[in-house]
């Protein structure tokens, strides 16, 4: 999923229970969020902030703000 300037990726799933978040130009990893129960299944962008969330598989939803990550 792209950010709303389109010059950042993230990406969340199963396997080591990540989400990270990429440079779209470099593809350095800018931020992961690790150490999570279980796997990633959802992630949304908001249209008017800097925030994003993810929910994961131990029905947990977090709200994080991408300047803070």
């Amino acid at each position: 999923m792209f950010s709303r300037k389109q010059d950042l990726i993230f990406a969340g799933g199963a396997g080591k229970n990540e989400f990270r978040i990429f440079d779209y130009e470099t593809g350095n990893i800018v931020c992961i969020i690790s150490d999570m129960e279980r796997s990633i299944m959802c992630m949304d962008i908001a249209k008017k902030s800097t925030n994003f969330a993810f929910g994961s598989g131990d029905s947990s939803v977090r709200i994080m703000d991408v300047v803070n990550s």
